[in-house]
């Protein structure tokens, strides 16, 4: 009875100390399973960004190319460029090859066209807005909805035009924080 006695503590003793040397190197190794498996989650985020940038790539310059030259036709009489099928397809132009946060502010540039507002520059303002974020997924350059706005206003420096203008970024700037977009 000693003896198996003797070899059930040996065995106990062994098996404790092999599980104790694996146990002392589990925080490493959970550690760089943790790594292992951001860097394969880092790489396939890469792969998808490149697929997505090849593929979309002319059809975003055009998108953002048309919006712009919503922009820059805002005084022209001819309305060519407010026809439902023409705002439909850049609807769906930026739905197709816009990034997240681009598709979220043209839902909030067209809430707005639905539910019009007497300070016609909230309007612009979105589309400078949305233009900017169209930019940012095109070219990775971020610009200012107001150096939009000031590139085709010439009396923007009108006291006027600064209220009013103030009041649009103020809604709107403040709209898109509360969605987590800017």
């Amino acid at each position: 009875m000693d003896i198996i006695f003797s070899i059930l503590l040996a065995l106990i003793f062994v098996g404790l100390t092999t599980v104790g040397y694996f146990l002392k190197d589990l925080p490493t190794l959970l550690r760089e399973l943790r790594v292992e498996e951001s860097r394969k989650n880092s790489e396939k985020e890469i792969q998808r960004e490149i697929f997505f940038r090849q593929l979309k790539g002319s059809e975003l310059a055009n998108t953002l190319e048309d919006w712009s030259d919503i922009i820059m036709s805002l005084e022209k009489s001819d309305k060519k460029n407010y026809k439902p099928e023409k705002m439909m397809s850049l609807q769906k132009k930026v739905l197709l090859y816009g990034s997240d946060r681009s598709v979220k502010i043209l839902s909030e540039t067209m809430q707005n066209f639905y539910n019009p507002n007497e300070n016609s520059f909230i309007a612009m303002y979105y589309i400078c807005r949305l233009i900017c974020s169209l930019k940012l997924d095109f070219t990775g350059y971020e610009i200012l909805p107001v150096d939009i706005i000031k590139i085709k206003i010439t009396d923007y420096n009108s006291k006027e035009n600064i209220e009013k203008f103030t009041e649009a970024q103020d809604i709107v700037e403040g709209r898109l924080k509360e969605l987590g977009l800017i």
